[in-house]
Parts: C-alpha cells; sequence; structure tokens
C-alpha cells in the first residue's frame, strides 16, 4: 500500500522541523540554509524513489528515517567542524586528514592556484570543485551533498533488487524495502553520508553499477551510468575502474546478447583507464611488481596497528602465497572492524562516527551472505546470484590488499550484498531448520570473536588497534 498525501506532507513537515530545531541547537550555517539543504535532498531522494523503486509504505517510512538520521548528523558534524572547533562554514576545522586534503585541493582548484596536495589524493578536492563550479561552499553544503549520494545509493539498491524479484508488484515491493533496509540499516553506510570524504560518493558509484548491471534498464542508460561511473571512480579513486570492470564482466553472464559487446567493451575501457592512470604516474599499483602493497600500514603514523603488526608483520611487505595463507585471519578483521565499543577512536571524522560502532546490522548481513553462499545460491535467480559473487570477490580482494584493516573500504559492495540478502528475507528460505542453526552458530562465533578480540586488545596490548 502506498502512502497517502497527508503522510507524506507530515514526514516532510517533522523532518525539516529536526532540521530547524538542531540547527539552533547546533548552529553553523544559517538555520534557513540548513533546512533548504535538507529538503532539497528529500525532494530528490524521494523523487528518485518513486520513479524507480515500487512503493510502499515500509519503503517510504525507511527512507523517510534514513533522511531524519543523515540531516541530524550533518547538522551535528558542520557544528562539530566549525562553532565547536573555532572555525566557520567557510573556514572549517578538519580534524581528519582526508577530509582536510579533500578541502584544501578544492581549495585550490577554486582558486586556480597550485596545490601541495600529492597527485594521488587530489582527484576527491577535484571533483568537489567541480561539482560546486569551482567554488567554495559552506561545508554544510558538501555535507548533505554526501548524504544525498547515500539516498541515492539506497534508493538504487532498492530499485535493483525490486527489478530481480521476478514475482508479482507485492513481491517487488517487499524486495525494494527489504534492500533499502539492509543498506541504509548498516549505521556505517550511513556515516559515511555525514563526513567530508569520498566514500559516500563511491557507495553511489557502485550502486550505479549495480542498477545498470542488474535493473533491468534501457541499453543506453545502461552505458551511461556505467561510463559516469567510471569517470567518476577513476577522478575520486583511481582503483575504481578495474573493480568497475570486474563487476561489469560479471555482469555479461545474466545480459541479453545484444548487450553483451558494449558491456564487453566498458570492461576493457575500465581496465584500459586503470592501466593508463597507472602507468602516468597517478595512480599506485594496487600490487607492485614483486607481489607486495602500495597500500602502506604504518604503525608510526596509526599506533592502533601496533598489535596487528605484532600478529601478522609487516603486511604490506608479504608477498602474495603468504597473504592468501592469512586471508581468512584478515577477512575476519575487517568484518568485526568498527568495534562495538571503540566509540570515541573515529571521533576527528565526526561526532556521528561513534553511531558507525553499532555494527550488528553489519555482522547480521554478513551471516546472511555467507548463509546465502553455502545454502541458497543455486536457487536463487541469475542476477541475484552474480551480484552476491561480484560482492564475496571484491569482499576478498579488499581484505587482501588491506589485511582487513580499512573496513570502509568494504562500504561500496554492501547494495551487491544487500540484493542476495533481500530476497533471502523475502522468501521462505529463513524458515528451515538449516537456517536456525546457522544463525545460533554464526551470533556465537560473533560473540566469541568480539570477546577474544576485547581480552586480546584491553589486557595484552592496552594500547593497540582499536583498544581506546
Amino acid at each position: 500500500m502506498k502512502p497517502s498525501h497527508r503522510s507524506i506532507i507530515v514526514t516532510f513537515t517533522a523532518v525539516l522541523a529536526l532540521t530547524a530545531l538542531l540547527s539552533r541547537l547546533f548552529p553553523a550555517s544559517a538555520s534557513a540554509v540548513s533546512v533548504c539543504c535538507s529538503a532539497a535532498v528529500g525532494f530528490i531522494a524521494f523523487s528518485a524513489y518513486f520513479r524507480l523503486c515500487p512503493v510502499s509504505r515500509g519503503g517510504f517510512a525507511a527512507l523517510a528515517v534514513f533522511w531524519a538520521m543523515l540531516t541530524a548528523g550533518v547538522v551535528v558534524n558542520a557544528w562539530y567542524f566549525t562553532t565547536a572547533s573555532g572555525g566557520t562554514p567557510l573556514a572549517p576545522v578538519l580534524h581528519n586528514e582526508d577530509a582536510r586534503i579533500a578541502w584544501e585541493q578544492m581549495c585550490a582548484t577554486a582558486a586556480g592556484t597550485e596545490s601541495t596536495v600529492d597527485v594521488e589524493r587530489q582527484g576527491y578536492g577535484d571533483f568537489l570543485a567541480f561539482i560546486t563550479l569551482k567554488s567554495v561552499p559552506p561545508i554544510d553544503i558538501l555535507l548533505y551533498t554526501n548524504a544525498l549520494f547515500i539516498l541515492l545509493s539506497i534508493v538504487l539498491t532498492g530499485a535493483t533488487a525490486a527489478r530481480t524479484a521476478g514475482g508479482d508488484g507485492a513481491a517487488a515491493s517487499r524486495m525494494a524495502t527489504a534492500a533499502m533496509i539492509a543498506t541504509g540499516g548498516v549505521a556505517y553506510y550511513l556515516c559515511a553520508g555525514t563526513i567530508l570524504i569520498k566514500d559516500a560518493l563511491c557507495c553511489l558509484l557502485m550502486s550505479m553499477i549495480l542498477f545498470a548491471l542488474f535493473g533491468k534498464c534501457r541499453t543506453g542508460v545502461m552505458i551511461a551510468l556505467i561510463c559516469v561511473a567510471m569517470l567518476a571512480g577513476a577522478m575520486v579513486r583511481r582503483w575504481f575502474p578495474a573493480v568497475m570492470a570486474v563487476a561489469v564482466t560479471t555482469g555479461i553472464i545474466a545480459a541479453p546478447r545484444r548487450r553483451s559487446a558494449p558491456l564487453g567493451a566498458l570492461a576493457a575501457a575500465g581496465l584500459a583507464l586503470f592501466f593508463i592512470l597507472r602507468e602516468t604516474g597517478v595512480s599506485a599499483a594496487i600490487i607492485d611488481n614483486d607481489g607486495t602493497s602500495a597500500f602502506i600500514l604504518d604503525p608510526d603514523e596509526s599506533p592502533r596497528l601496533n598489535s596487528y603488526e605484532a600478529a601478522v608483520g609487516t603486511y604490506e611487505n608479504l608477498p602474495i602465497a603468504q597473504r592468501l595463507v592469512r586471508l581468512p585471519f584478515s577477512l575476519a578483521v575487517q568484518a568485526l572492524t568498527p568495534l562495538p565499543w571503540a566509540w570515541g577512536r573515529d571521533v576527528v571524522f565526526g561526532p556521528t562516527q561513534a553511531y558507525a560502532h553499532c555494527s550488528f546490522a553489519w555482522y547480521a548481513e554478513l551471516g546472511l551472505i555467507l548463509y546465502f553462499m553455502l545454502f541458497s545460491f543455486r536457487r536463487a535467480p541469475l542476477p541475484v546470484r552474480l551480484s552476491a559473487t561480484f560482492a564475496l570477490v571484491a569482499w576478498c580482494g579488499t581484505a587482501f590488499v588491506t589485511g582487513g584493516t580499512v573496513s570502509r573500504y568494504c562500504l561500496p559492495w554492501l547494495p551487491f550484498i544487500a540484493v542476495p540478502v533481500s530476497w533471502l528475507v523475502c522468501g521462505d528460505r529463513l524458515r528451515c531448520r538449516t537456517f536456525r542453526y546457522w544463525a545460533i552458530g554464526w551470533c556465537a562465533a560473533i560473540a566469541l570473536g568480539l570477546t577474544v578480540v576485547f581480552t586480546a586488545l584491553n589486557h595484552y596490548s592496552p594500547s593497540g588497534w582499536e583498544a581506546q
């Protein structure tokens, strides 16, 4: 059942009233600016929802909750970067290095001055300057832009899930709602839309790839979405075209014959773009020629890695064979972080990062996708299976390169996980005895793992990795 016009008006009024109240309690820019930005974000996101998804009260309510949470996070973080830290909306105090570099690069590009930022890290700042027409807007407007990226990613994930349902309107509506909740219900995913780093945009780009491949859109729309995603990905995260090429390659399997050729060309273009960026020095190699990694884990810069290095060694110097042997450990580290008790560790990103440590939805969905791969894979529609396959490959690849230490790099794969999770939840596959045993075992394994990590970090390494 669709929401009534009255409920839509009441919802918008309530969220905007909340925005105005929070803007008075946590002032950054003028309250009117914040309310107008929040209204614009809500209008665009809900317009996309009504256009792309089978609308239901549940889906509408879920999207409204996510909108309200993102708005609240943006207001609080903007206040933290300005009033609370002695800055202004046009000169915020950004404690996190990634956010500070993005702001500096944006300002340099807007002013036409020479940048001091390393060439490999200039992309997101250049992107911000591009979308703001080489101007320097207040910090909260940029944060609202990231909030919009996350909401659109949630909508595209729901739309893709609905179009893979293969059933009637009610089944498609349930799939869309479940996929939206599976995506936005992960607090870590929402938090990416309240801070000034590239992850929100990366999440949107991968959801565009997902929708282009499995959302049953027209061929021209599919090609346009993939091209835009690859070009933007090459700008903000240089290795993204290679990952997108892998995703497009999996999509060829489910595509009609008339789409195989353009998809193959797009996959080849993505790989070519990645190698061009690497050869021109704009992007570093993911894995060097000697098998070691260009991703550096330096305990001197990040003391929390001391205990990790003590357990694994200097990970970036390990050859490929030893990384493969350690992959189960890397996957476990990647799955368990952010740890539930380390509330204050990421506050430099913004106060909302404390919420990212509510990791229980993250754990639940990882358990569901593993159950899907082990027990329900063959029964699922082909697009659902391919979505899960890419998610598994990307998840393992991220752990292989980083040793599992940067779990936010996995956020863009969450839409690909949400599709099979929603297929499981909306069917009758979770009512069997096998799933009950699996759920009990998974919860026990997570509880045991967290207990072991907590004990090790706080007893044997009290100043180590995420102990504080």
